[in-house]
């Protein structure tokens, strides 16, 4: 099955943990082979172009008719692709930006540049090819959480004591002037272990509660052993996540 991933998060590390999430999300879908597609094409002097970071910032959405414009021209090739050739599955990610319970997809701004910009490829292969060919919208699984990637990250609960009892060492031997941002830290994380699981979708800027310097090492740890089934059932922005996936599969 081959898969291609639009993500706002374009750092190395946080790319390949959305990538690992969508992979083990494929897996639970009974998915065995699973490719991931690189986000790449050709320029116009043929040499090979990478459109990812036009996901960065949303420059994908920028009125610009300059700002990046072949990384911008390769990334609606790749969209108009996966409408109209049904192929591959692309599955897009950015972070809802505000708790679960005040998410309206009509008020986000990246959601309703979505839904232009597809509508506008619609209407300039329609203008080319009449109304012939078949629109395959459901192929394209927009993927947000909320508030971000981390409220579902973080609730993988297994690695808090690990990293709680590293920062109560800390304290220890760290100079009294570095005390209270450990026991802030130690303090953010004791709150997230006792979180019931629903409540995390309603965290506002909920990757603050996190040691930033840690990131890069238990992200990847949390994405491998995520509490799937657990999520779905939570029915917040991963069951919608879930509910879109399944709906470009049936």
């Amino acid at each position: 099955m081959e898969v291609q991933l639009f993500s706002e998060d374009s750092s190395i590390s946080s790319f390949t943990v959305i990538e690992f999430i969508v992979k083990q999300v494929l897996l639970h879908q009974g998915h065995s082979q699973i490719s991931i597609k690189d986000n790449v094409d050709e320029d116009e002097e043929g040499k090979s172009l990478s459109f990812q970071k036009v996901l960065k910032s949303n420059y994908w959405y920028s009125e610009s008719k300059t700002l990046m414009r072949q990384e911008r021209v390769a990334f609606k090739k790749a969209l108009t692709t996966a409408l109209f050739e049904n192929k591959p599955l692309i599955i897009w990610h950015f972070d809802g930006d505000k708790k679960f319970s005040d998410f309206e997809t009509s008020s986000c701004v990246a959601h309703a540049k979505f839904e232009e910009i597809l509508s506008k490829i619609k209407d300039e292969e329609s203008d080319r090819h009449g109304n012939t060919r078949k629109v395959h919208k459901n192929n394209i699984v927009l993927m947000i959480p909320c508030y971000s990637i981390e409220a579902w990250l973080f609730q993988n609960k297994s690695f808090y004591d690990e990293l709680i009892e590293s920062f109560e060492k800390q304290l220890k031997f760290a100079p009294e002037s570095n005390h209270s941002s450990i026991r802030e830290i130690i303090e953010k994380l004791n709150f997230l272990k006792s979180l019931p699981v629903e409540e995390f979708d309603e965290i506002e800027k909920i990757k603050e509660f996190f040691p930033r310097d840690k990131a890069n090492k238990y992200y990847p740890l949390m994405a491998e052993n995520l509490p799937y089934d657990e999520l779905v059932k939570i029915d917040k922005s991963y069951a919608d996540f879930i509910k879109n996936l399944e709906k470009a599969l049936a």
